[in-house]
């Protein structure tokens, strides 16, 4: 089963936002992009902001993404995980969301683009690992590697052609 695009819904539940956010809907590409790259820049902006990227993503007719559990490993099992790894789920799906519809927009191409999505996120992990060296996570460690030896896209295209990971 494919995941669509999460609701906000789904991160409420999960406790992982807070708050009520500014909408984005109307935002012009060129300034979504300017406030992606911001919050790309600085992930440790308050979740409203994350919220507002990930309903302005959802409402965007010129945005498709794909939310999959082989690329978003680390939004399994958060029924009993601690508020801090929820945290990171929600950071690090931010940062696919935005990752992915940044290069969307700059590229005026309606298309799905994991592999920016992964960059985003590995971006954003490594930032927060120089801040707290002692918060791991292994998958992205290892993904850390690929990206270093330009193998990140090979890994993408064989998770996507992988069946659905399933969680839970």
């Amino acid at each position: 089963m494919r995941m669509a695009i999460f609701s906000i819904g789904f991160l409420i539940a999960y406790g992982l936002v807070e708050g009520q956010a500014p909408s984005t809907r109307n935002g012009s590409p060129d300034s979504l992009i300017a406030s992606i790259d911001r919050l790309l820049q600085n992930p440790s902006v308050t979740s409203s902001v994350w919220m507002a990227l990930l309903d302005s993503a959802e409402a965007r007719s010129d945005v498709s993404l794909t939310l999959s559990a082989n690329l978003l490993p680390w939004l399994c099992h958060l029924d009993n995980a601690a508020p801090e790894r929820r945290t990171f789920a929600s950071v690090m799906l931010g940062a696919f969301v935005a990752g992915n519809m940044r290069e969307q927009l700059r590229s005026g191409k309606k298309m799905d683009s994991p592999v920016q999505g992964l960059k985003a996120v590995l971006s954003v992990y490594g930032m927060l690992r120089n801040r707290s060296p002692e918060f791991t996570d292994r998958t992205l460690d290892e993904w850390s590697v690929l990206e270093k030896n330009k193998r990140l896209s090979s890994l993408v295209d064989s998770l996507v052609l992988q069946p659905e990971q399933k969680c839970g």
